[in-house]
């Protein structure tokens, strides 16, 4: 929370993407949800947004929680990246004009 600038009582009950920053493509989201609806743990970087619209990056690892074989839940870990990573990504972000998708959506 400290890193995103928003309270407890701003996230609890908000939708999550309270946080998604605009240059995060949408194709990265319909990745995540394809991978963990086939029951499948999901790891990748995300460009998340701060209250004041600055944005900061963080490893999301997003995993399934089953009970008798069907997803109850999800437990999400986030991480800070390494500066590679973060350069990596800011290097691979697609152009406007070319409609392809950069590596920062990309499944680590």
């Amino acid at each position: 929370m400290e890193v995103s600038n928003f309270t407890k009582e701003e996230l609890i009950g908000s939708a999550h993407n309270i946080l998604r920053h605009p240059d995060m493509p949408e194709e990265a989201f319909t990745d995540l949800w394809t991978t963990l609806g086939r029951g499948l743990p999901w790891t990748g970087l995300v460009k998340n947004r701060r209250k004041n619209g600055d944005f900061y990056w963080v490893l999301a690892n997003v995993t399934p929680i089953q009970v008798d074989g069907r997803t109850q839940g999800f437990m999400s870990v986030r991480s800070k990246p390494e500066r590679s990573q973060i350069l990596e990504a800011r290097s691979s972000k697609p152009s406007k004009s070319s409609g392809k998708s950069g590596k920062a959506h990309q499944r680590i």
